[in-house]
């Protein structure tokens, strides 16, 4: 380990293989402390990734995982880097339950907050929900909402030793970046959000290798998400999408005040039933239902966003999307 330690500090890149050996050292062999795992974490975060690092260790802990069948269904993720230290509230978990209550089934993996006060794996929580890695009772789940939830840790057993480090750091690492790549179900599309130019492109490069099939989404002023507070650029197969808040009515311009979260959990679960009752704000509404589109379009393909939003829009009104999260939250506890 001190030698991988001395190359990164020189300034060395991994391969793919050797990525992925010392990804799944780090995950597995009791000899590498806190100090040298927090150090590499720390080193990764100073440059920027190589596709082969990121490749690399997604290989080998994808690999770790216990797997989920859920009966070949077509799902569907949402789920952002995080780290974008924005405060905002939870706004792929909340586009989740509209665009699964506008048919699209949703798959959604998620963790605690590492970076950010409230992940989604917090505010489900908090609103009720449990937890399970059990394949039978997530497709149950899957059958009565049209959503599942899949909590990283229960998936990804071997990531539990990062937790404490991860904490400590407080900032984001390649795990942020490796999340919404880890999921256990394997969807037949994502919507990925990445909250730096940066992170954008190394994503979209690794998409465009082949590595999983995603739109990115990214925010100019660093949302991870798509929130009508600045252009928001969105990688897809066949090129890139530029959303221009203010340049149609379906696209107005917003603040990012207009989507800060709330000082605790409790808040934070709050918005979400607010939203999804349509007694928020209507700019907390618009970028739940925007980014819900972006969930729809990245199932179905091409690039109809003014169909995508009414579809969205009409599992709002409708309380389909409300109606959804109730279901997801009692079957989740049968």
């Amino acid at each position: 380990m001190k030698d991988t330690l001395e190359r990164l500090v020189q300034g060395e890149r991994l391969d793919f293989k050797e990525a992925s050996a010392l990804a799944h050292r780090l995950a597995t062999d009791e000899s590498v402390t806190p100090v040298q795992t927090g150090a590499i974490l720390a080193i990764l975060r100073t440059r920027r990734l190589e596709i082969s690092e990121l490749a690399g260790f997604r290989s080998a802990l994808f690999a770790l995982r216990v797997p989920v069948d859920l009966a070949g269904a077509a799902v569907v993720d949402l789920c952002g880097a995080g780290g974008d230290g924005k405060g905002s509230f939870n706004i792929s978990t909340t586009a989740a339950f509209i665009a699964a209550g506008a048919g699209v089934l949703i798959a959604k993996h998620g963790n605690y907050g590492f970076s950010s006060l409230t992940g989604s794996s917090t505010v489900l929580e908090h609103l009720g929900a449990s937890f399970t890695a059990d394949s039978g009772r997530l497709q149950r789940i899957l059958d009565c909402a049209g959503i599942c939830y899949l909590h990283a840790p229960l998936f990804q057993p071997a990531l539990a030793r990062f937790a404490p480090v991860r904490r400590e750091l407080g900032i984001r690492t390649i795990f942020n970046l490796l999340g919404p790549l880890l999921n256990p179900a394997s969807p037949v599309a994502q919507v990925i959000g990445a909250p730096s130019r940066e992170i954008y492109d190394i994503y979209s490069e690794y998409i465009q290798s082949g590595g999983i099939k995603a739109l990115v989404v990214h925010t100019d002023d660093g949302f991870d998400e798509a929130s009508l507070t600045d252009i928001c650029r969105i990688h897809m197969s066949d090129g890139e999408q530029l959303l221009v808040p203010g340049s149609s009515a379906s696209l107005p311009l917003i603040q990012t005040t207009d989507l800060l979260g709330g000082k605790t959990t409790a808040d934070n679960a709050q918005i979400i039933i607010k939203v999804l009752s349509l007694t928020s704000t209507i700019e907390q509404q618009r970028v739940s239902v925007l980014n819900a589109a972006l969930a729809i379009i990245a199932r179905d393909g091409g690039w109809d966003l003014e169909a995508a939003l009414a579809q969205a829009q009409a599992s709002l009104d409708s309380g389909r999307a409300l109606d959804t999260l109730r279901k997801f939250i009692e079957s989740s506890r049968a």
